[in-house]
């Protein structure tokens, strides 16, 4: 790994464990929380740390992806982190279902917290969706085009679907 991208590595890990520690002193010692502290983070760290890679790294990154890389790499990213997630609710979920009373107090939070967190990635994946993704899609595909990539789309995972009324307004 460069020296560049282990500075930008290691500033994104101290990022995010000082989020994660806020979150945590959050969760679990609420009267020792600084909300003012949090929003100074937040607002001075990590929306500036955004700017800088808005400013200076994408740009560079977008020429980059243009000629070497696959612009649908970071949302098979976001599909990969769906899957693990749905793989540890899984298992959290099991480990509740199977634990003796004593230790369903530790395990109860586990699920609450993987659930949240999938909901976030999941936010964000949709309206990465939705908001770039969805406007090409139309604006440049021909409507027949569309129609088959959904039907491919519905063929593909009709039969796991537990929301299948949602998923048929297409058709």
């Amino acid at each position: 790994m460069s020296n560049v991208r282990t500075a930008i590595h290691n500033h994104h890990t101290a990022l995010l464990d000082t989020l994660t520690k806020y979150g945590a002193q959050l969760s679990s010692q609420p009267a020792s929380f600084d909300p003012e502290q949090v929003v100074d983070f937040l607002k001075n760290d990590l929306l500036s740390h955004a700017g800088g890679e808005e400013e200076y790294l994408y740009p560079a990154v977008e020429n980059l992806i243009k000629t070497y890389g696959q612009a649908t790499a970071t949302m098979l990213l976001d599909h990969q982190f769906i899957k693990d997630y749905v793989h540890r609710i899984e298992v959290a979920a099991a480990a509740l279902t199977h634990a003796t009373p004593d230790a369903r107090g530790t395990l109860e939070k586990q699920p609450e917290h993987l659930i949240l967190e999938l909901e976030a990635i999941f936010k964000l994946h949709l309206e990465k969706e939705e908001q770039v993704y969805l406007p090409l899609f139309e604006q440049y595909l021909p409507v027949e085009e569309q129609q088959r990539i959904l039907d491919g789309m519905h063929e593909t995972f009709e039969d796991n679907l537990t929301i299948k009324p949602l998923l048929m307004c297409g058709r």
